[in-house]
């Protein structure tokens, strides 16, 4: 049974607040919807169009109004659908599971009542942050009814300690498990993060916190949006990830402190089929920060054809090797034999394809890189590894000894072991939505294993 970990900066999810305006030519209602059996407000637009597109929000009390400056843009080519989630803004809340499976259960009522999926064309779905999240999963188990899905800032796809926020993780004052009652999203997410650390020390189950009305009223105070995020976190997005063959769009903010950018860069190098596009001065709502390329860049990959990705395991010619050494900063890309790392800080290895790699006392980035060895992929020595989007083909794929990894959407196919300890201090793997043989990876993990 997992316990509550480390909670993530990922809870500032709650800052997505504001008024509430309707979209210009939307038209507004309610309907009784039986998944939570809540009433749900729903918003409709470009009624005449034949093609649907879903809107779908993140967490926080704005709802469908985070969309009020994509909806008339869409709405002169596109029949247009968001709503309030059941839980927040005009919706009705209660104490249920507001699970990213619920919510999809959810859509797919709406899809089948109200989309052009009626009349047997499949509809677009745009989800950000939680939406996001909650976009990926309902393409997962109804991709037949979706013509193509855009995940803006998606959030809550990396295990949820990739996310830990130093501040959070060093207060245990557990007093405010119950003394919390502000409504404010920024408080909340404090109070939320303050109730996973604390509970630690007396291993509180999360499951079974959230899917007990009793213990979600007790710990979580019957709040849709603690709920939401909790049940967000505790999401494995692997199966998805790659599994997958659905055209989609990848918008990303590229300062985005909530659902960093390492999130859209592996979505976008581990769909099989997806386009990623960054905007330069946004944050985690671009659709609101930068509105005007947003729309643009939105309008433009909902024509396009995002063609599907050649993952070939072809051989490559490396005749170099590369060191670095008491060096800082250093960038690495291109083909290479050996790649020798030691007392180096802040390096970076991106598009790199090599045949063995060696981290000594460093600290290393690997984006979108691929390791093809005979023998030991990578070897890692009392160093500090974060790797995005990496294949290792190789006999042992990683060797680590005293360190710490970061790995998300890391693929390994090896004869032997995937991960090894090669002696001395423990080391700690934090994996996310990763492939390690034919199995998903997603949690912590220590090697060795003590416990063993």
């Amino acid at each position: 049974m997992k316990t509550l970990g480390p909670i993530c900066a990922a809870l500032v999810l709650f800052l997505c607040s504001g008024s509430l305006i309707q979209a210009q030519d939307a038209e507004g209602f309610y309907v009784e919807e039986p998944e939570f059996n809540a009433r749900v407000y729903m918003l409709e637009a470009g009624k005449s169009h034949r093609d649907t597109v879903l809107l779908v929000h993140g967490l926080g009390d704005s709802g469908s109004n985070d969309w009020s400056d994509v909806i008339p843009a869409l709405a002169k080519h596109y029949h247009v659908i968001a709503m309030d989630l059941p839980g927040f803004a005009r919706s009705e809340k209660g104490n249920h599971l507001y699970s990213p499976t619920r919510y999809a259960r959810f859509l797919k009522w709406v899809v089948d009542q109200y989309s052009s999926y009626r009349n047997q064309r499949p509809v677009t779905m745009i989800g950000h942050s939680l939406g996001g999240a909650i976009a990926l999963r309902y393409a997962s188990m109804y991709p037949e009814t979706m013509n193509k899905l855009v995940l803006v800032d998606a959030a809550g796809i990396l295990h949820r300690s990739a996310y830990a926020s130093a501040a959070v993780h060093h207060r245990r004052n557990r007093l405010s498990l119950l003394n919390m009652t502000s409504t404010r999203p920024k408080e909340i997410g404090q109070w939320l993060g303050d109730l996973i650390i604390s509970s630690e020390n007396v291993s509180l189950p999360v499951d079974e916190v959230l899917s007990s009305p009793r213990m979600r009223a007790l710990f979580l105070r019957q709040k849709p949006s603690a709920i939401a995020a909790l049940a967000l976190l505790q999401e494995n997005f692997s199966r998805a990830i790659y599994e997958l063959h659905l055209p989609t769009c990848i918008i990303w903010g590229e300062n985005d402190g909530v659902a960093p950018l390492r999130t859209g860069r592996l979505l976008y190098a581990r769909l099989n089929s997806s386009s990623l596009d960054v905007i330069s001065h946004a944050n985690h709502i671009p659709m609101k920060e930068q509105t005007a390329e947003f729309n643009r860049l939105l309008l433009h990959r909902l024509t396009q054809t995002t063609e599907t990705k050649n993952q070939s395991e072809g051989s490559f010619t490396a005749v170099k090797n590369i060191e670095c050494v008491s060096q800082k900063n250093m960038h690495i890309s291109g083909s290479y034999h050996d790649i020798f790392i030691n007392k180096c800080r802040g390096v970076k290895l991106e598009n790199v394809t090599a045949r063995n790699i060696h981290i000594d006392n460093s600290d290393v980035d690997i984006y979108d890189s691929q390791v093809r060895s005979l023998q030991t992929g990578i070897v890692v020595r009392n160093s500090t590894l974060t790797a995005t989007a990496l294949d290792i083909y190789a006999e042992t794929g990683i060797s680590t000894s005293a360190s710490k990894l970061d790995l998300a959407g890391v693929s390994i196919q090896s004869n032997k072991e995937a991960v090894i300890s090669s002696g001395g201090k423990q080391s700690t793997a934090l994996i996310s939505v990763s492939k390690f043989q034919n199995g998903y990876i997603h949690g912590i993990y220590k090697f060795p294993d003590n416990k063993n």
